[in-house]
C-alpha cells in the first residue's frame, strides 16, 4: 500500500519539474529545447519545446510545453495560465496536461482563496483544500518560486512548500536546497526531496543544475511526467514513467513538425 502512494506522489512530480525554465532577460518571449535521455541507459526518449509568453508587468502569463518523440510524433502537450491568477497565486497556475497518445487529462484551477479544483480523466472532480498562508505549487509555478528566492537558495538556504500531488489530490511538502556537492564551472545543482522521513527513505530526489549568471535550468536528473510506451509501440502507454537526463538548450532553432504542429493545436481536447 505505501509503495502504491508512493508511486502516485513521485509520479506528479515532474508535472511541475519539467516546466521549470529560465529567467527571461530581453524581450517577452522565451523558447528552448530539453532532450530527454532514460538515465540509466541513455537512449534518447522524447524532446520537449518551452514557449514563454509575459505579460506588459514582465511576469508570466502563459507557458506551453510540448512533447514529442525524437521521430517527430506528437506525445504530450501542457497549458499554463498565469493570467488568471490573483496576487500572491503565482505558484499556483491553472494547469492542462494531454497525453495524445491514450487521451488522459489533467487540469487544475483556483477557484477561491484556499481551495484547487483538480479534473482527471475518467474521475470525479475534486477540490483541494488547503490554508492559503501555505507556500504551495502547482506545476511550473515551481519555476517562479526559484527566481523569487533565488538569492536564498544561492547563499545555501533550504526552503520547504506544499505540492500539489495531482494523482492523489492531496499536499506533500518537499524541500529545495543545494546538494553537498556543487558542479562548479558557473552552475549551482539544487536537489528536490521529501521532507517527510518515511517518504523520504523510498523517494529518489530530482537534482536540478542552473546557470548561476544567467539562472537558466541546464540539467535535470530524475523522474519525469511522460509515460513510459512498449518498445516499438507509442501508442501502448505503460502505468509507469520515464526517468530521465534532460538537457536544455537556448538560443537554437525548435524542431518542427506539420503532423505534431497540427495534432498539438488540439488546445481544448475535446
Amino acid at each position: 500500500m505505501m509503495m502504491k502512494a508512493l508511486k502516485s506522489i513521485t509520479v506528479t512530480l515532474f508535472m511541475f519539474i519539467s516546466s521549470v525554465g529560465t529567467a527571461i532577460a530581453d524581450g517577452k518571449q522565451e523558447s528552448f529545447l530539453g532532450r530527454a535521455y532514460d538515465q540509466e541507459t541513455g537512449k534518447p526518449l522524447y524532446k520537449a519545446i518551452h514557449q514563454i509568453e509575459l505579460n506588459k508587468s514582465g511576469e508570466y502569463e502563459r507557458y506551453v510545453v510540448d512533447y514529442l518523440s525524437f521521430g517527430g510524433e506528437p506525445i504530450a502537450r501542457k497549458q499554463l495560465d498565469f493570467s488568471q491568477t490573483q496576487p500572491g497565486e503565482l505558484f499556483r497556475p491553472h494547469l492542462d496536461f494531454f497525453d495524445f497518445r491514450n487521451r488522459d487529462q489533467v487540469k487544475t484551477r483556483n477557484v477561491s482563496a484556499g481551495k484547487i479544483a483538480l479534473t482527471r480523466t475518467q474521475e470525479t472532480d475534486e477540490t483541494v483544500a488547503y490554508d492559503s498562508k501555505e507556500l504551495l505549487v502547482v506545476d511550473a509555478g515551481f519555476d517562479r518560486l526559484v527566481a523569487s528566492r533565488w538569492d536564498a537558495l544561492v547563499a545555501g538556504k533550504e526552503l520547504e512548500f506544499e505540492f500539489l500531488a495531482l494523482t492523489r489530490a492531496s499536499l506533500v511538502t518537499l524541500a529545495l536546497g543545494q546538494t553537498e556537492d556543487q558542479p562548479g564551472d558557473g552552475r549551482i545543482r539544487l536537489s528536490i526531496t521529501a521532507s517527510n522521513w518515511l517518504l523520504g527513505l523510498l523517494m529518489s530526489p530530482i537534482f536540478l543544475e542552473y546557470d548561476l549568471e544567467t539562472r537558466r535550468l541546464l540539467r535535470y536528473e530524475g523522474l519525469t511526467n511522460i509515460a513510459r510506451s512498449l518498445e516499438g509501440e507509442p501508442s501502448q502507454v505503460l502505468d509507469e514513467n520515464y526517468r530521465a537526463i534532460i538537457e536544455y538548450e537556448y538560443d537554437v532553432s525548435l524542431p518542427t513538425d506539420s503532423k505534431y504542429a497540427a495534432q498539438g493545436r488540439e488546445s481544448d481536447h475535446s
